[in-house]
């Protein structure tokens, strides 16, 4: 699978308010039919290019058909329009990876070094 088998994957994106509430009155918030390849583009970079959240989140939208992550102020709800292109994990993670491999090439100087895993331990309690 390449990343241009991603352009032909529909995606039907709605944007949650904070609460969870769809506003149809604003036009940010009004669900939008995208392909997968516009989609993983335009999260890349707020997700992080190389992090294992983007590579989950997308591999679940290809591996069952929907997923719902959310950021600070909003949330996004994905889900294929056609079910039938539900695929394989092994699958789904070539497909994304090629993707972010295509993105990674393109913006090769403007992709900042990210911190993939942050592990904060608690102090020792004092004898």
């Amino acid at each position: 699978m390449s990343a241009n088998a991603a352009q032909n994957i529909a995606v039907s994106q709605t944007i949650l308010s904070a609460d969870g509430t769809v506003l149809p009155d604003h036009p940010e918030f009004k669900p939008m039919r995208v392909s997968l390849d516009h989609t993983i583009r335009e999260n890349a970079d707020r997700l992080g290019h190389t992090g294992s959240h983007t590579l989950a989140i997308f591999v679940q939208l290809l591996t069952t058909g929907k997923v719902k992550f959310s950021f600070r102020t909003f949330t996004k709800r994905l889900e294929l329009v056609d079910k039938t292109q539900i695929m394989a994990r092994a699958e789904a993670i070539i497909m994304v990876e090629a993707c972010l491999s295509e993105l990674r090439g393109e913006s090769e100087n403007h992709i900042p070094e990210l911190t993939q895993n942050i592990i904060i331990q608690t102090p020792k309690p004092r004898p």
